[in-house]
């Protein structure tokens, strides 16, 4: 905390405070979740992996990691990764309550393409909320970055949280859009590219989460690749206001498997 808070030239006290007003949870709490929550994902697609090694890349022992993943979640590390196994985790979709159908291995296969993506220089807001606000969430971003925006700019979402895992309204996401070089603005960053597994989703929106879950239980764990530990990232193609429909493509950080 000292770093962040003299690197914004502001006391550890202050900033602090500034980061639970605007986070509403303390630096602490906000890092310590997310650790759980990275390390749900490992337990789900590094299935060879050791519950006992994955909780120790976090700092825990195995006790103790058995009891914060058990507090944070109501199930422990063992019976998390079991429910995952059987996909009987991801039943339900956070945002509709509907039932999520999962394909089999060979359904995502066919309609997956490993490719290379360059960097992408891009403007971006960060929000901390539920992925239902996406669409005002949008409109007030198009609004503020109107005047960066060319013929030749970019959409893309990038989704930190897991809904099923993360309180819907605790996500963590970026809205971003792309720009030729720098700008005098903050909130600049440099997506940074490399291997990819592409998936190119087309319908409603409410469905881009099933077909999330599909990829991360049911193509991963089965194919030669393992993610990055880099976040996914959706590139908007078109959407539909009268029908609510999306064109993406989801875009998955990937690494080969050592197995």
């Amino acid at each position: 905390m000292e770093g962040i808070a003299s690197y914004c030239n502001i006391s550890k006290y202050h900033f602090s405070r500034i980061f639970k007003e605007q986070t509403g949870e303390s630096l602490y709490a906000f890092v310590k979740r997310l650790r759980v929550e990275t390390s749900a994902l490992r337990l789900n697609l590094e299935r060879e992996e050791s519950i006992t090694n994955i909780g120790m890349d976090y700092g825990y022992s195995s006790s103790n990691f058995s009891s914060v993943f058990s507090k944070h979640l109501c199930l422990s590390p063992a019976k998390f990764r079991k429910l995952k196994l059987e996909n009987k985790f991801d039943v339900i979709s956070p945002f509709d309550a509907s039932k999520i159908n999962y394909h089999h291995f060979e359904y995502y296969d066919d309609r997956i393409n490993i490719n290379h993506l360059d960097d992408v220089r891009v403007v971006f807001n960060r929000y901390i909320g539920s992925y239902r606000n996406l669409r005002t969430l949008w409109l007030q971003f198009f609004e503020e970055h109107e005047h960066l925006r060319t013929e030749n700019s970019r959409f893309i979402e990038i989704s930190w949280s897991d809904p099923n895992i993360t309180n819907m309204n605790r996500c963590l996401f970026d809205l971003c859009m792309s720009i030729d070089g720098d700008t005098s603005l903050v909130n600049t960053k440099t997506l940074e590219g490399g291997r990819v597994a592409t998936y190119h989703f087309k319908g409603p929106a409410r469905e881009i989460n099933q077909t999330y879950k599909g990829l991360v239980n049911v193509w991963f764990p089965q194919s030669p690749y393992l993610p990055t530990g880099k976040p996914g990232f959706d590139f908007y193609i078109s959407h539909c206001n009268e029908t609510g429909d999306v064109e993406i493509d989801i875009n998955l950080a990937i690494k080969l498997s050592s197995n």
